[in-house]
């Protein structure tokens, strides 16, 4: 039997409408920012949004963007899928099918000044994780920046605390490692951006961080839901929780109804078993008649800053480089 798709969410109008929800909760968790505030804006040319799913982020950047200098960026998507792309064109923005497990173009190598990564924990595997970092790191233009959030599995918290509701998490996370994914990403995450390296060539330095790292951590920042002062975050937090696990569960309990009817399974029952709770806990989730529907539930996002190296002669003006005019990203 082939090995499970990672991703288990669906592709349809329905989805494209969640992940437009999913981008308003996540905007407001961040305080209203599409940018992390140490990220400068000055002399900002090209911005990049990978895994950009409905391209939501880069509409809602574009129609907010403020220019220090009287210019404007190019905006530019990637997804391994154009099935939630817009229908219609969007001016001043592009969209383009590529998977970041692959090299990207070379046309895009070294391009960007910003490149904005959301939410990959259920399409990154942990065999792929090494090479989606590398690839994207390769498009962050040298002294650019790669920010990256993602929430993790593990990190909910309902309230109350229940059994079923310690049982639902661990389903859904037995879930994620079945399909090769991590448990929880923000911690394998952080490692493969700081282990992101290269020789550093020979009579050149890297100022942003004196080795040959490729990316230097600059902000690793945790904001948790629990009593966020925007009320938006409140709302959604629950229904958006509810509604993104109902939908794993599901797709995870289709596949062990498969894997059950193979003719490889070595334990059709066991698999029956756990697909038939999984059912359960999906339809608890979908009524909010019993535990743990009836929980309220708490998330925690990790919001990931880092730079991309510049490799240059060690008699050059590199104290200029590392240190650049920053303007700052107050209003994004």
């Amino acid at each position: 039997m082939p090995a499970p798709e990672a991703y288990m969410l669906s592709r349809d109008k329905t989805e494209s409408h969640r992940l437009d929800l999913q981008h308003q909760w996540t905007k407001a968790i961040a305080g209203d920012r599409l940018i992390h505030p140490s990220i400068p804006l000055h002399s900002v040319k090209a911005i990049a949004d990978v895994a950009t799913g409905t391209g939501i982020w880069l509409r809602d950047l574009a129609n907010t963007w403020q220019s220090t200098d009287n210019t404007r960026p190019k905006f530019v998507g990637f997804d391994i899928s154009a099935d939630q792309f817009p229908n219609e064109e969007v001016p001043g923005i592009e969209l383009h099918v590529h998977n970041a497990v692959q090299p990207f173009p070379e046309a895009f190598l070294g391009k960007f000044d910003i490149v904005n990564v959301r939410l990959m924990t259920y399409a990154m595997t942990v065999s792929d994780i090494t090479d989606i970092v590398s690839n994207i790191a390769s498009i962050v233009k040298p002294g650019g920046y790669l920010q990256w959030q993602e929430f993790d599995t593990h990190d909910a918290l309902a309230q109350p605390e229940t059994s079923k509701a310690r049982a639902l998490i661990s389903t859904v996370i037995d879930e994620r490692v079945a399909r090769g994914l991590f448990p929880a990403i923000a911690t394998p995450l952080i490692k493969a951006i700081g282990s992101c390296s290269t020789p550093l060539p020979d009579g050149c330095v890297n100022p942003i961080s004196w080795t040959g790292d490729v990316l230097r951590l600059t902000q690793v920042q945790s904001i948790p839901t629990e009593n966020h002062p925007n009320p938006l975050v409140r709302e959604y937090t629950d229904a958006g929780f509810k509604k993104t696990t109902m939908a794993i569960l599901r797709s995870g309990a289709a596949r062990r109804k498969a894997v059950a009817g193979s003719s490889q399974s070595e334990d059709a029952d066991g698999e029956l078993k756990i697909a038939a709770e999984m059912s359960q806990f999906a339809d608890a989730l979908e009524s909010g008649t019993e535990d743990p529907g009836t929980s309220t539930w708490n998330k925690e996002l990790t919001w990931i800053v880092a730079r991309k190296a510049i490799f240059m002669e060690s008699s050059g003006h590199w104290m200029s480089a590392r240190y650049p005019c920053r303007a700052t990203a107050s209003n994004l």
